[in-house]
């Protein structure tokens, strides 16, 4: 968050504090995506689908927490493609979602027109 100081200066603060090594100290994505979800199930609505598309190594995290039927869309050669490909390597299993690597975002729209077409 950020606002104006007694003096008029911009100053920023924290997104929120965390416990998480992988993430910068100001904001972890996991728990931000982690309250969303649970904010939502307080509101009674559950996702049948999660879709994560990201590349830095801070979208490692919160993709780390998808669930078998949600998608993760790492951009190819980036951070989170390789964390979870080494993931995948050394501890197969563990990262659950599938993963759809992208270049262009045209991929992840195509992806989605596809989804979407199979359910209606």
């Amino acid at each position: 968050p950020a606002g104006l100081d007694g003096r008029g200066v911009l100053t920023l603060g924290p997104y929120h504090s965390h416990k998480c090594l992988r993430c910068p100290p100001n904001m972890c994505k996991r728990k931000i995506l982690a309250e969303y979800l649970e904010e939502r199930a307080r509101e009674d609505v559950e996702f049948q689908r999660v879709l994560y598309v990201g590349d830095g190594a801070n979208d490692f995290c919160p993709a780390g927490m998808l669930r078998a039927a949600d998608v993760a869309f790492p951009r190819k050669g980036f951070p989170m493609h390789r964390l979870i490909l080494e993931t995948q390597e050394r501890q197969p299993g563990v990262f659950q979602a599938a993963v759809v690597p992208w270049e262009s975002a045209l991929e992840v729209q195509r992806y989605l027109q596809e989804l979407l077409r199979r359910k209606c």
